[in-house]
């Protein structure tokens, strides 16, 4: 290795004009928090390829945004028709938005093996996807933030502990409104 190479917080060599990667794990939701910080979020899609952001680029996970919470449904991760009509309004047919779960599963954990930062947002107590992310984050050696939502845990009662023992940084009682500038400090402190 050449004298004088940085290199990222997982040991990968920082390249001129290297910008981290960065995976926001939690409940995917139509309104969804995400859209507070990736710009350009709501017209891209997993087969588009990472979003470059100012300090960043964001690697997942991605999800649709028609507007009409068509594929926000139970079970769905945001990107799985569920229901008998798979029609979403407006559109004459969504086949090629209707991903099966494994497949959005395996995109999910691809991405969260590239990436630099994991910052997780546990904003509701039944995130069971979040928790997989989590524990595969860590079991990739990723750093890993992970902020609660007001009423979801503190730190004298936090049923999520396990999720959190091995964790850089948690928070607790994180607002949307505080996101980007907890994101904002998590990249400075982790990549």
């Amino acid at each position: 290795m050449k004298r004088g190479l940085q290199m990222t917080a997982r040991n990968r060599p920082i390249s001129q004009g290297y910008k981290p990667s960065v995976y926001l794990a939690g409940k995917i939701r139509k309104h969804c928090w995400r859209h507070q910080l990736i710009s350009g979020l709501r017209d891209h899609s997993w087969g588009d390829g990472p979003l470059p952001q100012n300090s960043f680029t964001y690697i997942g996970p991605f999800f649709i945004g028609c507007d009409h919470g068509c594929f926000h449904n139970k079970n769905s991760h945001g990107n799985v028709a569920i229901r008998g009509d798979n029609l979403c309004h407006g559109r004459d047919s969504n086949t090629e938005f209707d991903a099966p779960h494994l497949e959005v599963a395996t995109l999910c954990l691809e991405a969260l093996v590239k990436a630099d930062l994991v910052f997780c947002y546990v904003d509701a107590a039944d995130c069971y996807g979040t928790l997989v992310e989590i524990g595969y984050a860590l079991a990739q050696d990723v750093p890993l933030v992970v902020a609660f939502a007001p009423s979801i845990a503190t730190s004298a009662d936090n049923d999520f502990w396990f999720s959190c023992v091995k964790a850089r940084w948690t928070l607790y009682g994180v607002s949307e409104y505080q996101l980007k500038n907890y994101l904002d400090e998590a990249l400075r402190r982790y990549t």
